[in-house]
């Protein structure tokens, strides 16, 4: 029959940490026991340590005297409950090794640090980034754990591998558990300020699993993460390629949200971009998360516009195009109509006029965008046989439309169209002649914006051409490069 054990670290304890050189990590007492149950324990920490001493390989060493450690435990309440701790299995080093006692907090950290780079894991991580380069004909003079001095040549920090390509000094570190945020920060200034680049790789890629100083690279790195193994080792000796294992995430639009996609994938060194973020961090990325998320924003914020517009968009052209081509007759069908459509625009900001057509800068639009969406190369609602016809017409009495005309042409690829039905090629003079005066800066044929949030909503596809500061447009198609355009590119 099972018996309940208790087993919890003990309260009272002179050591604190132990160093594991398979991982290279140094453990507290909970990091050791997390994850394992008492019987996992007793046999890792226990009989599995001192078989190792007896072969001479001790996995669990004091991070201050090296001396090989066990787990040691106490019994309390009648044995329901046992505490354990780390201590020496040797009697020698017991008596005399006072743990951190004597230590400053920066000389634990840095011992830390330094046996971390001891791991076993950890070396053969540096091997197989030296056995990558190796195989890279364009990397030349790759070192391990050899002095990078200032220009000064008065400090100077050791990277895991320092490597030369196409005449730039790289250092390439490979994270550690206990690289702390300063010890980052300090590096990436010292190889920056001296003539060198870095990348800084990992050992895990489990994202769900990073812990603080993993996620302050993984965030600085535009969400991305690189490592070495032996399957990128191999990769690169058959390629002769720096190749390796990526993970980053990428935002995807689902609906009005965004959703980050994990992707894991093996590139090679020449696909990564390094730059520096707009707050001065440098880094190393296979994709641009910040780029995307940023359209990944504009997109959403344009779906939810889409839901809020399209209804209502639909509503009001099939309202306007029916009564431009005749097929509503009966004025109260008209007014009730259109009475509909104010209550329907009314809650998203827009004001329609009292009656259709009473605002005749907005009827002129209206005309001219559906004539040139709808009419099929005629016009609508008004007494023209061509689109050519129509752009004469608001040429000489709607002037204030024609850059309208202009952009939807444009949009709905009717240049053409109108170039032919413009046999004498008066049309192609005179918008030559309205680019010159927008180019002036001339208000002749400037357009009016009173209508502008109305009409970027119900031809969204001509936003950004109705938007575009027309003198700046003009004055670029004037220029003597653009003289040889053809002559559907002189009219719009």
């Amino acid at each position: 029959m099972e018996k309940t054990v208790l087993y919890v670290p003990a309260a009272k304890r002179s050591h604190d940490l132990v160093w594991d050189r398979e991982g290279g990590e140094c453990l507290t007492l909970e990091a050791f026991m997390e994850g394992r149950d008492y019987g996992e324990v007793v046999r890792d920490g226990r009989l599995a340590a001192e078989l190792e001493v007896l072969d001479g390989a001790p996995r669990f060493k004091c991070p201050y005297c090296k001396d090989a450690m066990g787990v040691r435990s106490k019994a309390i309440r009648a044995r329901t409950e046992f505490r354990f701790y780390f201590d020496h299995l040797t009697a020698r080093h017991r008596e005399t090794c006072t743990g951190r006692k004597g230590h400053s907090p920066q000389a634990i950290l840095a011992r830390r640090f330094g046996l971390c780079k001891e791991g076993a894991l950890h070396k053969a991580f540096k091997g197989w980034v030296r056995d990558s380069l190796d195989a890279d004909p364009s990397f030349q003079e790759t070192k391990l754990e050899e002095r990078w001095w200032d220009i000064e040549g008065v400090k100077w920090r050791q990277p895991d591998v320092q490597t030369q390509r196409d005449g730039q000094r790289w250092a390439i570190e490979i994270q550690l558990s206990t690289t702390f945020v300063h010890v980052i920060a300090e590096r990436m200034r010292h190889y920056r300020k001296n003539g060198g680049r870095m990348l800084w790789l990992f050992k895990e890629l489990d994202l769900d699993q990073f812990r603080l100083s993993e996620d302050d690279l993984f965030f600085a790195n535009n969400r991305n993460a690189f490592r070495v193994t032996p399957a990128t080792v191999a990769r690169s000796q058959r390629e002769g390629r720096f190749c390796l294992e990526g993970v980053w995430l990428e935002p995807r639009r689902e609906g009005g949200t965004i959703r980050d996609v994990e992707v894991r994938r093996e590139v090679c060194f020449d696909d990564l971009t390094f730059d520096t973020c707009s707050r001065g961090i440098p880094r190393a990325y296979a994709f641009d998360y910040e780029g995307h998320k940023a359209q990944a924003e504009k997109d959403r914020m344009a779906w939810q516009e889409e839901q809020v517009w399209s209804h209502r968009r639909e509503a009001f052209e099939t309202f306007y195009v029916a009564l431009l081509r005749g097929e509503i007759t009966d004025y109260k069908e008209r007014d009730r109509r259109w009475e509909d459509l104010r209550r329907l625009f009314s809650p998203v900001g827009i004001t329609l006029p009292a009656y259709a057509k009473e605002a005749p800068d907005l009827d002129r639009l209206l005309v001219i965008g559906y004539s040139i969406k709808h009419g099929e190369g005629r016009p609508m609602g008004i007494g023209f046989e061509t689109l050519a016809e129509l752009g004469h017409h608001a040429h000489k009495i709607w002037p204030k439309s024609l850059w309208f005309y202009r952009c939807m042409l444009r949009a709905h690829h009717q240049l053409k169209t109108v170039v032919s039905q413009d046999r004498t090629g008066k049309l192609q003079a005179k918008m030559k002649g309205v680019l010159t005066s927008l180019a002036r800066g001339e208000t002749t044929f400037a357009p009016h914006r009173s209508w502008d949030p109305l009409m970027l909503r119900l031809f969204p596809e001509v936003a950004p051409l109705w938007l575009a500061d027309p003198r700046h447009v003009a004055t670029d198609a004037l220029k003597p490069h653009q003289q040889a355009k053809k002559p559907q590119e002189v009219v719009a």
